[in-house]
């Protein structure tokens, strides 16, 4: 059919190249083309009914195929399956026969299995009692221990108690080691030590000594000597301080506020020489022999 049709598309170009006749040709091959025209459309419509009569005809076709593969798939499940129900079979059968020669066997395994059991449960019991044993004879000891450890660590802390009395004990006698004005108390020495900085930084009017036992020294093998130097000297008058103005006094007064020292224990002298002739010459003597 697609031949024919091509052939009448070919007449039919072949009759438009012959145009150019005459008019009674020309009529000629109008009527051809009408003709080759008519033709080729009676052809076309020929061919889409071909075409549509074809489609429907392959359609039962498409449609048997597609079964036909579902049936092919379908047999290759169902001899897979026969296969797997055939190897079961075999088992149970293979079972079976084992089974029924090996009863005996098994008699005899499962007695052994059993005897093996009740030795090795009479084994963990008897471990079990020398475990239990072991741990009261553990605990005995740890119970014994216990009072000795509790007994040690009493011990250890009155010995950690003392030590640190004892280096506190150290500490305050390593800060006195080469201070001479501790031994007149720590009030004394922190005024001691306020003066001597005022003095660094030029604050005093006039000369600031003390304290006055500072300036005393006993004599070796004279030491029974000391409470009567002290009492002729006059009570607490090694720890008192000398001044020679009331504007050096008024700074030592304020030194004594700060550090919280007492006039009893911290007290100053202002120097007036007609009134205190004991006094000006424990001046004169500290100013000519200073630290001695």
């Amino acid at each position: 059919m697609e031949a024919k049709l091509e052939k009448r598309r070919q007449d039919l170009e072949k009759a438009k190249n012959d145009a150019n006749v005459t008019d009674d040709q020309e009529d000629a091959l109008k009527a051809k083309v009408a003709t080759l025209s008519k033709e080729a459309s009676e052809a076309g419509q020929a061919k889409m009914a071909a075409d549509e009569e074809l489609k429907q005809a392959e359609a039962p076709c498409r449609k048997l195929n597609k079964e036909l593969q579902h049936l092919k798939k379908k047999e290759k499940q169902a001899a897979r399956t026969v296969k797997s129900a055939k190897k079961a079979l075999q088992d149970t059968r293979d079972e079976i026969v084992a089974a029924a020669g090996s009863r005996e066997s098994e008699a005899r395994s499962r007695t052994e299995r059993m005897e093996t059991a009740e030795r090795e449960l009479a084994a963990a019991k008897e471990e079990e009692h020398q475990v239990k044993l072991l741990v009261q004879e553990s605990q005995q000891k740890y119970d014994a221990l216990g009072s000795k450890l509790s007994a040690a660590r009493e011990d250890c802390q009155a010995v950690e108690s003392q030590f640190g009395a004892v280096r506190h004990a150290l500490g305050e006698l390593k800060s006195t080691v080469g201070n001479d004005v501790a031994i007149f108390g720590q009030k004394v020495a922190q005024m001691a030590q306020k003066i001597e900085a005022g003095k660094r930084r030029r604050i005093f009017k006039g000369p600031v000594v003390g304290p006055i036992g500072m300036y005393v020294k006993i004599a070796q093998g004279k030491e029974q000597y000391a409470s009567i130097a002290e009492l002729s000297l006059g009570g607490g008058v090694l720890e008192r301080f000398i001044v020679t103005n009331g504007e050096d006094r008024t700074t030592l007064m304020r030194f004594r506020r700060e550090i919280g020292c007492s006039p009893r224990d911290c007290g100053i002298f202002k120097l007036v020489s007609e009134r205190s002739p004991c006094l000006l010459f424990m001046y004169t003597w500290c100013l000519i022999h200073p630290n001695t």
